[in-house]
């Protein structure tokens, strides 16, 4: 008989979903090797760009982390959770055409992770009702896919200093085929214009160093200096791609909107940002379900920004909620990425 597991209920409790990382070995992720140098050293460009980079702190978190509030609800019951992700591939689909001034491409990366869930099942096979504790592990694998836009900026030969990341997408995945996905996410600082978010992919951080400026944390403050008059996102459309200066003040608030499609009533749903390449600085969020209907259930969370200076990442995670009270129910997780900066 499958067994369900039942978390002991307790008001006071505070809830901790914790996903914990491994740090990123270039030795233990596997590469293709059908690229050209030249693909390979574009690669590597990536590899190395830090608002790529800030990515995984977020996605593993690292720590046993609490949540900034305890507003649960009463229908969920204590528990802690984990996640340790390993990323295991990684590959860059991108045209081998050393010639031009602009390329864009593809980064996918593949994660195996394990889901671990410690808390108290209820032994139905036993009269007593006797509750115990239940260490339980699931292994699953996501993948994760950004574009990316790179300009070159020098001829000098070396392919790592004329190249440079100007711009990067907001990065989507997950498991294959959950039942649980993100659909739109609206983004609303206290001042400034609302970012509607339908699809990730198309949607850019773009660095500011296409306008020549440079791409470096020290000049955080100069780089969007033609905007210092407006607090938030600022949008500039550009063809089909959407280019958004995703940049906050820090202690500023920002409403996060999430829409799941769901077959559930309620899901997991997180948020995380904050933690700089060292995974310092993290800050995590439980949502609150404001409304359904339709098969789409949304979430509302207001976080406060923090205040160290530099790009980051927003990481939104949906888990169906049996992935978390089922012992026997596999691992179902949908993510979605958001670049950012905070001047």
């Amino acid at each position: 008989m499958k067994n369900r597991v039942a978390f002991l209920f307790s008001v006071s409790a505070l809830i901790l979903f914790v996903f914990i990382g491994y740090a990123c070995q270039d030795n233990g992720v596997i590469e293709p090797s059908q690229n050209s140098d030249f693909q390979n050293r574009l690669a590597k460009v990536v590899d190395n760009d830090e608002a790529v980079q800030t990515f995984q702190p977020n996605y593993s978190e690292g720590e046993a982390m609490s949540f900034m509030d305890t507003g649960m609800g009463k229908e969920i019951y204590p528990l802690r959770v984990g996640q340790a992700m390993k990323p295991v591939e990684r590959s860059l689909e991108i045209p081998s055409d050393s010639n031009a001034t602009e390329l864009e491409g593809t980064l996918y990366q593949k994660f195996e992770g394990t889901l671990f869930i410690t808390g108290y099942m209820v032994d139905s096979t036993d009269s007593s009702n006797i509750v115990k504790t239940v260490n339980v592990q699931k292994p699953f694998t996501t993948e994760i896919y950004r574009k990316v836009i790179l300009t070159k900026v020098d001829s000098t030969g070396n392919v790592l200093e004329d190249w440079k990341v100007t711009s990067v997408s907001l990065p989507q995945g997950g498991t294959a085929n959950p039942s649980t996905k993100i659909v739109k996410i609206t983004l609303t600082p206290e001042s400034g214009d609302p970012i509607v978010i339908e699809d990730p992919n198309s949607y850019f951080f773009d660095k500011g160093s296409w306008r020549g400026k440079e791409d470096d944390d020290d000049d955080a403050e100069d780089e969007f200096e033609e905007d210092d008059h407006r607090s938030g996102a600022v949008r500039i459309e550009f063809g089909m791609r959407h280019s958004a200066y995703l940049w906050f003040h820090g202690r500023q608030s920002v409403n996060v909107k999430v829409e799941v499609a769901s077959p559930n009533d309620f899901d997991f749903v997180t948020l995380t940002y904050g933690a700089n390449n060292s995974g310092k600085f993290k800050t995590k969020y439980k949502f609150d379900l404001v409304s359904s209907g339709g098969g789409i259930n949304v979430y509302e969370k207001t976080l406060k920004m923090h205040t160290h200076r530099g790009k980051a990442h927003v990481v939104i995670n949906v888990l169906p909620n049996s992935a978390v009270f089922d012992d026997e129910a596999p691992v179902e997780e949908h993510t979605w990425g958001i670049p950012y900066l905070v001047k």
